[in-house]
């Protein structure tokens, strides 16, 4: 990407950095802190303010994603599937599951999910109604989001041990996040009270922008 960027003169100067890096410039005030993103996937980046860097998750949809939105519908479609069969009580999920996509026999989940061929946004949109079921208090959902925010703050957790970093900074980013203040809530209260209160960053693209200034700074061109 460096050499393609550099081949045809896209800038005087040009860097490649991930998607997570703009989090933090945009979410912090020096540069430097714990990113966590959770939309379809989940990642969590870290920076010490010496330049120190380590990524925590960010596998992908098979060897991890935990906290991520795609995690959280499949762990609603099992809870749904192990309450059709008896194994669980979740009536409520179930429901909202059959109904978001418009089926009426908890059977039709298997063509609908397998011959499908659902793409993974596809699935993470289901989501929105376990989102909706948690926003009315259903107990089940509110478990499931309870999860997630675990499984972010577990992330969280490690990158700032390894990181050696106390009470970081912390930027918030992505669709799931965004869309739950309980989650964004139950997040902190897993993290616990030594955190520091995050910041959202609602539009990640921003982010390369303070990054472009620091480059400019560090490197003026002549």
């Amino acid at each position: 990407m460096l050499a393609w960027a550099e081949s045809v003169n896209l800038a005087r100067r040009c860097i490649v950095v991930t998607d997570v890096e703009p989090v933090i410039a945009a979410g912090t005030s020096d540069g430097w802190g714990i990113a966590l993103i959770s939309g379809t996937g989940s990642c969590c980046f870290g920076r010490t303010p010496d330049g120190r860097t380590l990524q925590v998750g960010g596998w992908g949809y098979l060897l991890g994603d935990e906290g991520s939105g795609y995690d959280l519908a499949l762990r609603g479609l099992r809870l749904a599937t192990q309450t059709a069969d008896g194994r669980a009580h979740a009536q409520t999920v179930l429901n909202a599951i059959l109904a978001y996509w418009e089926l009426t026999d908890p059977v039709e989940l298997i063509a609908h999910v397998y011959r499908g061929r659902l793409e993974r946004p596809e699935l993470a949109n289901l989501t929105r109604p376990l989102l909706a079921l948690a926003d009315a208090g259903d107990p089940y959902a509110l478990g499931l989001l309870d999860q997630t925010a675990a499984d972010l703050a577990h992330m969280a957790q490690t990158a700032a041990r390894r990181l050696e970093l106390r009470d970081p900074p912390l930027a918030l980013a992505g669709g799931l996040l965004g869309a739950s203040t309980y989650l964004r809530e139950r997040l902190m209260v897993c993290l616990g009270a030594a955190w520091n209160p995050p910041a959202f960053v609602d539009e990640p693209a921003l982010g390369t922008i303070v990054l472009a200034r620091r480059l400019l700074e560090t490197h003026p061109v002549g």
